[in-house]
């Protein structure tokens, strides 16, 4: 039995024609560890982790993420699957080209792209604004019960509601716009293989906690977060278009030289096959990939049910047949 077996004996093994390489910004616990887990251990992908976490010193411990990371890349490495751990800011442009280069020399490129990312404050890498986020109800006060875990006491509290600034603030630092940067980041860089995936986990609570979770900042988050997928979806489109019109554009450019049964079947493999099965990157790529479970979707009615959201590598015209399938339940990592 492999060691990684022994770790986490109910992962199942999915057949796949290929290992991906999967890159988990948010990776140190939480569904970021677990769907690493799944990937290395279930798909024998080969796994980078970026993570903010603090190491040990010789008065203090690490943070506990320090500590899977640690174990996680042993146990991987003890199982023959390339796994790596960086620990770096994931919001900053500096980690982006540093994780960039990375995946170059070890990978060659990307296949999924898992966002499984939480944090307090970000800095914006534009205008150097450091933001922090505030889980507060947005329109008017609450009043809920709370448990202070440090006392073991339940209590009453009232909650007044978010300033427009802290709404702001909170969609900066935990909404979209940081997913859709690394996105388009490893795009110009080249660095997204065809069929490329991405997916983002989110969480909107109970009904209990509806009103400062789902009603509230953060809700207003991760309204943000279904805006970038949606987003991702059409960045994504237009980019296998373009490749699409170079490809067209190339053997066109050589079609003259050809003779004329090579032209006549060049014509039929660019637009009669190929069209047909929706050109490339076109074909299912619904659970391909993806350790986390079924193909997730974004929008307000589907978020309640599963909360979570995705950005296929081009299949918008697939998903309104799809969008009743399965659901992935969402959690994030604290940066």
């Amino acid at each position: 039995q492999r060691p990684g077996r022994a770790w986490f004996p109910g992962t199942p093994r999915i057949a796949a024609s290929t290992s991906p390489n999967v890159l988990v910004v948010g990776g140190s616990g939480g569904y970021g560890l677990a769907s690493r887990s799944v990937a290395a251990f279930a798909l024998r992908a080969k796994t980078l982790c970026l993570s903010f976490e603090k190491a040990p010193t010789a008065e203090t411990t690490a943070t506990a993420g320090w500590y899977n990371n640690h174990a996680f890349d042993r146990i991987a490495a003890s199982d023959g699957l390339y796994a790596r751990t960086v620990n770096a800011d994931a919001f900053a442009d500096e980690t982006k080209t540093q994780i960039a280069d990375l995946v170059r020399r070890d990978l060659g490129g990307i296949d999924l792209l898992i966002y499984s990312l939480a944090s307090p404050v970000r800095r914006d890498p534009d205008s150097g604004t450091l933001f922090r986020s505030a889980i507060k109800p947005v329109g008017q006060p609450v009043h809920i019960k709370t448990l202070n875990v440090a006392k073991g006491v339940v209590h009453d509290v009232d909650l007044a509601p978010a300033s427009e600034d802290e709404i702001h603030a909170t969609v900066k630092v935990m909404g979209g716009e940081d997913w859709e940067r690394w996105v388009r980041h490893l795009q110009r860089e080249g660095l997204l293989r065809p069929g490329f995936r991405t997916l983002a986990y989110t969480y909107i609570g109970s009904a209990l906690t509806w009103p400062i979770y789902w009603e509230g900042t953060l809700g207003k988050a991760k309204a943000d977060l279904d805006r970038a997928a949606a987003e991702l979806r059409r960045f994504r489109q237009r980019e296998e278009q373009n490749h699409q019109q170079r490809q067209w554009h190339d053997a066109a450019h050589h079609e003259a030289a050809l003779p004329a049964p090579g032209r006549q079947n060049l014509r039929r493999d660019l637009s009669g096959e190929e069209a047909a099965n929706g050109g490339a990157g076109e074909h299912e790529h619904d659970e391909r990939g993806a350790p986390a479970g079924r193909r997730v979707v974004g929008g307000q009615r589907d978020r309640r049910r599963h909360g979570a959201a995705d950005a296929d590598a081009g299949e918008e015209a697939k998903r309104h047949q799809h969008r009743q399938r399965g659901r992935v339940s969402g959690g994030q990592r604290e940066h």
